[in-house]
């Protein structure tokens, strides 16, 4: 079911699956502002889901942006996207992204994945946890990440 669409995203939850998708689309920001406001509506969207759920963030679309107010402003974001997911992967288009992202993965010390392949990203999502291991909650500190490209891990 669709819980939100914007000019800039939407997002589905898949309740049989446990599963949140937000799919970020070309749409630029054209101000902090704008992207502010987006924080605050996706964060009570999110802050609504109930139970535990497995979050897909596809950013294959996003035109890439590192100044340095969109990095506050988009940490910000991130914080409201992972803090209540029980799983995080996250897609991306290009190397130049994935090395973006994985970056602020590590910068936030979040327990997420990076792939160029959607269908890796949804089998690692909805795997079942590993026997006799429990996942490192989200905003523990960790140690790693790990970009999945084409099956391969680097």
């Amino acid at each position: 079911m669709q819980l939100l669409a914007t000019a800039y995203c939407t997002i589905e939850h898949d309740l049989s699956r446990s599963l949140v998708r937000l799919t970020r689309n070309a749409v630029p920001y054209r101000t902090i502002e704008e992207l502010d406001g987006e924080i605050a509506v996706i964060g009570t969207v999110l802050d609504g889901v109930k139970g535990q759920w497995r979050l897909l963030v596809d950013l294959r679309s996003v035109p890439l942006r590192n100044d340095p107010a969109f990095e506050a402003a988009s940490a910000r974001l991130r914080d409201r996207m992972f803090r209540h997911a029980s799983r995080i992967a996250l897609v991306v288009k290009t190397a130049v992204g994935a090395l973006q992202v994985k970056r602020h993965v590590r910068e936030d010390h979040v327990d997420a994945e990076v792939f160029d392949d959607e269908r890796l990203a949804m089998n690692y999502l909805l795997r079942p946890p590993s026997v006799g291991t429990s996942r490192r909650r989200s905003y523990m500190p960790t140690s790693g990440y790990v970009l999945v490209q084409q099956g391969r891990r680097f």
